[in-house]
């Protein structure tokens, strides 16, 4: 038996909705036209996904469709309505890396609809990570001021078994924003640097970890100096 989702449409003619069209425009309009129903959302990234991305790479056409028929803008909106889906929020992410990667007009368009605030709403660091290697600076200490270290505090104390996880909440480039006085002694204070050395501890095979680990250690510790008793 098939349930109605928010949206107005059951799973099954969320799928059949998607499927029937094989085009970026229509997809990206059924996106738009069902933005409540997680669903329609879902497929709608599974298969613009496979339109965006050739045999070997991105195919630039399609993205470049993809963008001017809003298909941004509908992913972002998609993220804030369903901020309780996983899987909505996890193939949202990675679709808005696909459309803009490597384009600093799309990565603009990106920060001004809030697309980096919203990310932090699920436990998605690598892929912010890489987004936020091409953001601006006033881009980077605005996301220091929305609470993002504490999320990735949180991330790394939840995940501390999982190495991946921990490696990918570390590396994050936020820390590019930690050298700054109010951010490093926030992080501090909140408990940054035990729950670094921490991790540290519990994956010490783990190159990439460990590395990533000393670089925000001392960015820590240059933006506020109280922070270098931490941790001992």
């Amino acid at each position: 038996m098939s349930t109605t989702a928010p949206g107005g449409l059951t799973a099954l003619e969320g799928h059949e909705a998607v499927f029937a069209v094989n085009n970026v425009d229509a997809l990206v309009s059924n996106m738009q036209k069902h933005i409540a129903n997680a669903a329609v959302q879902k497929f709608a990234h599974t298969h613009l996904v496979r339109h965006l991305l050739g045999a070997d790479a991105e195919n630039a056409e399609n993205i470049s469709r993809a963008f001017n028929a809003g298909a941004l803008d509908a992913v972002v909106a998609g993220m804030r309505i369903h901020a309780d889906d996983v899987e909505v929020q996890t193939g949202a992410s990675g679709l808005v890396y696909i459309l803009i990667k490597g384009s600093a007009e799309y990565i603009a368009r990106a920060e001004s609809i809030g697309f980096v605030e919203v990310m932090m709403q699920v436990e998605v660091c690598e892929r912010l990570s890489h987004i936020l290697d091409h953001a601006s600076t006033a881009t980077k200490i605005r996301v220091g001021k929305t609470g993002a270290v504490e999320a990735v505090i949180e991330v790394i104390r939840g995940h501390i078994g999982n190495k991946n996880v921990c490696t990918a909440a570390i590396q994050l480039p936020i820390v590019v924003a930690l050298n700054v006085t109010e951010h490093a002694g926030k992080a501090g204070t909140t408990g940054a640097v035990e729950v670094i050395v921490a991790a540290m501890r519990r994956h010490v095979k783990r190159g990439q970890l460990q590395l990533a680990a000393c670089f925000v250690l001392n960015l820590l510790v240059l933006g506020d100096p109280q922070n270098g008793g931490r941790g001992l």
